[in-house]
């Protein structure tokens, strides 16, 4: 297994997300950080096309499209939601998912959770 990784970090998104009732009037900004581990960009290196390596454009819009729609409570569900439709959509044997809720709670700048998955596991 290559030990390649591909980082996106800072992906802007919009969702409704919250416990709350407040949460839930509005979409609030959401940060995503991926880490997309075990890929192979060696014939990428070589050949210097997009094809023979992961699209970043297709991570980010696809991502951004996919988080718009959703309405989940919990940041735990959105990441495990991502996750799955990161291996379901791109050849990516292992992620993280560091998924950012800034300027969620008084006083405190961001709440994140992280959450590492293998395909195969």
């Amino acid at each position: 297994m290559s030990t390649d990784c591909i980082q996106l970090t800072g992906i802007a998104c919009e969702a409704i997300m919250g416990v709350y009732d407040w949460e839930r009037l509005a979409k609030r900004p959401l940060v995503f950080d991926l880490k997309l581990m075990g890929i192979n960009t060696r014939q990428a290196a070589q050949t210097d096309d997009v094809q023979d390596t992961l699209d970043y454009q297709a991570v980010t819009e696809g991502l951004q499209q996919l988080v718009s729609v959703s309405q989940y409570k919990l940041l735990e569900t959105l990441a495990e939601q991502v996750a799955t439709w990161l291996f379901d959509t791109f050849a990516v044997p292992k992620v993280e998912i560091t998924l950012h809720k800034p300027n969620v709670l008084e006083g405190v700048q961001d709440v994140c959770i992280t959450i590492v998955r293998d395909r195969h596991a």
